[in-house]
């Protein structure tokens, strides 16, 4: 896809505009780094050795939430990232001073919108629609899995905020909702999934929204959820 974009602008504008008046176009140039291990050392290689004009990524929120004030915004280098997290948004800058920070892709608040609509609108009116789930009248439990840090907290935040079951707010319900935090997915190596499952069949769920991960919990649940138990949770998730 970048390729895509760097011959596509490269056809129809002949390359960038001239450093000096009358001087020729520049080539449009892509250099690859990967971020996963060390994205600070990357985007210092990028910005300061390299001295490039704009950046696309990046690997997680939180680096974009690091790096930006620090040395991207500073250093006038645009920055393009395909990263979730609502505060983006309000990254600081100067008055008058263009927006370097744009997200090209959806933030948390679209997410939200979906999962608090398909909880609300059908899982619920399923579950209650089940013979032997719920009697009348009987609160319905939701669990959240979150993971931990800056971004799985705004995740947690917005939810908060917006869900409804049981016609209530997630104040309003109070035990009948539990939040959950796992580590971040790069991080993810499976140690704490028989806990969290622990945790969750203690709590005996009827939806467990899983915000980050949770696909190989969902196993580690399942292989523990009694066969005799009236119900198994409904999942909602964004992940594979």
């Amino acid at each position: 896809a970048v390729e895509l974009a760097r011959r596509d602008f490269a056809e129809t504008s002949g390359g960038l505009l001239p450093v000096r008046t009358g001087g020729p176009k520049r080539p449009i140039g892509v250099v690859l780094c990967d971020d996963s291990a060390a994205p600070a050392r990357a985007a210092e290689h990028l910005v300061r050795d390299l001295r490039v004009p704009a950046v696309i990524g990046f690997g997680r929120s939180k680096d974009v939430l690091d790096l930006a004030p620090s040395l991207f915004v500073p250093s006038g280098v645009l920055m393009l990232a395909a990263n979730t997290a609502a505060a983006l948004r309000d990254l600081p800058r100067g008055p008058g001073e263009q927006r370097l920070v744009w997200r090209v892709t959806t933030s948390t608040e679209a997410f939200t919108t979906s999962y608090v609509a398909l909880l609300t609108d059908f899982v619920e009116p399923d579950l209650r629609a089940q013979p032997g789930v719920l009697a009348p009248g009987q609160p319905m439990r939701v669990a959240m899995l979150r993971t931990v840090g800056t971004i799985g907290q705004g995740f947690s935040d917005v939810f908060l905020r917006d869900l409804r079951f049981n016609g209530k707010s997630v104040t309003d319900n109070g035990p009948q909702f539990r939040q959950l935090v796992t580590t971040e997915a790069r991080d993810h190596d499976g140690t704490d999934d028989s806990r969290l499952a622990a945790e969750l069949l203690a709590f005996s769920p009827h939806v467990a929204l899983l915000l980050g991960g949770g696909d190989d919990l969902i196993a580690e649940l399942e292989k523990i959820w009694p066969a005799s138990a009236p119900f198994r949770p409904r999942y909602i998730g964004g992940n594979a």
